[in-house]
């Protein structure tokens, strides 16, 4: 998994850092809704990632916190959901419910972060949050959404959640 992230984050490394960015590794983030050790490769992969960042050390830091955050509450969301993915309703709530925390940690902590260290000028909060939410809004549900669906269809049809 931090393999995975990081080497898709550099990869895209364009595209991937700034205020304005659309993290395509963010997709991962739902992850964890089936796998708990998800959380720490995620972290370790944006912390690995975060290396190349133009921001350094505090991307690196509070980047990482965020995202071992964000990960923790999906996997929550997960526990509380899978009994009841079964059901098209339960499924329906996972795909809107699971890719949220990493959008809204990103979208508000990262915004935050950058301008409270001064590392952005020029730009209000609420332009670096909106530009921020809606790269995670990208990554997290056009691109994650696909990938939990599978996940899913994966765990309806086994009953278990080692579908990958």
């Amino acid at each position: 998994m931090a393999a995975l992230y990081a080497g898709l984050t550099l990869a895209l490394a364009g595209i991937s850092f700034q205020a304005v960015q659309i993290r395509v590794a963010e997709a991962l983030t739902v992850v964890p809704f089936f796998y708990p050790e998800a959380i720490w490769g995620l972290f370790l992969g944006v912390l690995l990632a975060n290396l190349a960042s133009p921001f350094g050390w505090i991307d690196l830091l509070f980047g990482s916190l965020l995202t071992l955050v964000a990960a923790g509450i999906t996997r929550g969301i997960g526990i509380f959901l899978r009994p009841r993915l079964g059901r098209a309703s339960g499924m329906a709530l996972a795909l809107a419910i699971a890719p949220l925390p990493a959008v809204l940690c990103n979208g508000f902590g990262v915004s935050a972060y950058l301008l409270q260290f001064g590392l952005l000028s020029g730009y209000t909060y609420w332009a670096v949050t909106f530009a921020i939410l809606v790269g995670e809004l990208i990554a997290c549900y056009l691109l994650g959404g696909p990938l939990l669906a599978f996940l899913i269809v994966r765990y309806r049809k086994t009953g278990e959640s080692n579908a990958i």
